[in-house]
Parts: C-alpha cells; structure tokens; sequence
C-alpha cells in the first residue's frame, strides 16, 4: 500500500499558484488557523504545526473544508 505525504509547501503552493513558496505556505497556515474546525480535527488526526508534511488523510481533510485546489 503506498502512502505518500504531502509537503505543507506543496499543498499551499496548489492554492495559492502566484505567491512565493514561504508566501504560499504563510496564508494557507493562517487560513487554517483561522478556520477552527479545521485545525481541530487536524489535531485530532495527530497534526502539530512543527511538521513539514500532511498525511493523506489530513490533505483530505483540507481539501473537504478549503476545496479541492486540484480541479
């Protein structure tokens, strides 16, 4: 079974295309932040803001409350 994390740069990077990486990665964490059932069930799922990936599960959990930057 593969299980592939996701960079925190990355996944900001999808929803914010046209800033810098460390701008991109700055406004998806304070939308996150600033979205409190968002955060609360990252931390539920074991997420601390010191890590540098999202599991597949947390991008999942992203994505259900930001939109799917993919589309």
């Amino acid at each position: 079974m593969k299980c592939s994390f996701t960079s925190k740069t990355d996944l900001a990077r999808s929803y914010f295309p046209n800033h810098s990486d460390s701008g991109a990665r700055r406004l998806l964490m304070g939308t996150i932040a600033s979205t409190p059932p968002l955060i609360s069930m990252l931390h539920e799922l074991g997420y601390t803001k010191e890590q540098h990936f999202f599991t597949p599960r947390q991008v999942e959990i992203v994505i259900e409350y930001l939109g799917n930057p993919f589309k």
